[in-house]
């Protein structure tokens, strides 16, 4: 199918800014900066190491809430390039936002789910063993 173009934009930014889970640091660690977004960072109070690769800073993100993202309009390029299997599910017309509503519902319900199991005092000594969590490129 042919990708989605910009009608749907608003239905993009509205479940991207409704999800949240790239920004949430479940499955990345990090998310890569260029150097000129060095400056933009520290406004964000992001937390930026220098990496093999360049720059990057941590997740989560501090500028995710419960509300989404407070600088969504100013992100870094990492973010706004990012394309999860949902977004490029929906891009190209593999399912519509409904359906992709109730995925993040769903997901977000298994990770809320993941989160109390892993509250446990042996949920606690797997995850600080086990959190192999990889950066976002």
């Amino acid at each position: 199918m042919q990708e989605r173009k910009s009608e749907n934009l608003f239905e993009e930014v509205s479940f991207c800014e409704e999800c949240g889970i790239c920004c949430q640091g479940i499955f990345y660690s990090k998310a890569m900066l260029g150097v000129d977004e060095l400056n933009m960072a520290q406004e964000l109070n992001l937390q930026v190491d220098a990496v093999e690769q360049g720059f990057a800073f941590h997740l989560p993100c501090p500028q995710y809430s419960l509300n989404g993202c407070m600088t969504y309009r100013r992100r870094p390029r990492a973010c706004a390039l990012f394309q999860c299997e949902l977004l490029s599910r929906f891009r190209n017309g593999d399912i519509i936002v409904e359906q992709a509503f109730l995925l993040i519902t769903q997901i977000k319900l298994l990770i809320g789910q993941a989160k109390l199991k892993l509250d446990s005092d042996i949920g606690r000594f797997f995850w600080s063993a086990h959190s192999g969590k990889r950066d976002i490129p």
